[in-house]
């Protein structure tokens, strides 16, 4: 190959998944050719150069996210987020906690005589 700025993929690699593809390519065709070349081979082409990675901007949680948008928007606008996030009430529980039971009749007798133990046939 003589032509540097063909893909081996096929496609122009545009996301970092499809750099490192193209990358993988280039790798492999470039072992090859350094095989020829320790074989002997005369008129081998050059290695293809890698294709550099984007560099990638810090990533931001989704609250960093949310504050940053905060403070894009204008006064007017954040009295309206504000007031309607303030408004807003948290969704009912689904699965609400089961109502207390009564105690059953051998724990109200260690309640309320905790000084007076059980007879023996009871234990």
């Amino acid at each position: 190959m003589t032509d540097n700025s063909a893909y081996l993929s096929g496609k122009i690699p545009i996301s970092e998944f499809d750099i490192t593809a193209e990358n993988d390519l280039r790798m492999a065709l470039n072992l090859t050719l350094q095989a020829q070349r320790d074989a002997g081979v005369i008129n081998v082409d050059n290695d293809l150069p890698l294709l550099p990675l984007p560099t990638t901007s810090p990533s931001f949680s989704v609250p960093e996210q949310i504050l940053t948008a905060f403070t894009l928007l204008s006064p007017t606008s954040k009295t309206s987020v504000s007031s309607a996030l303030s408004k807003t009430q948290p969704p009912p529980d689904i699965n609400p906690p089961p109502p207390p039971r009564p105690p059953n009749f051998f724990s109200m007798l260690l309640m309320n005589s905790p000084a007076h133990p059980f007879p023996a046939y009871i234990t």
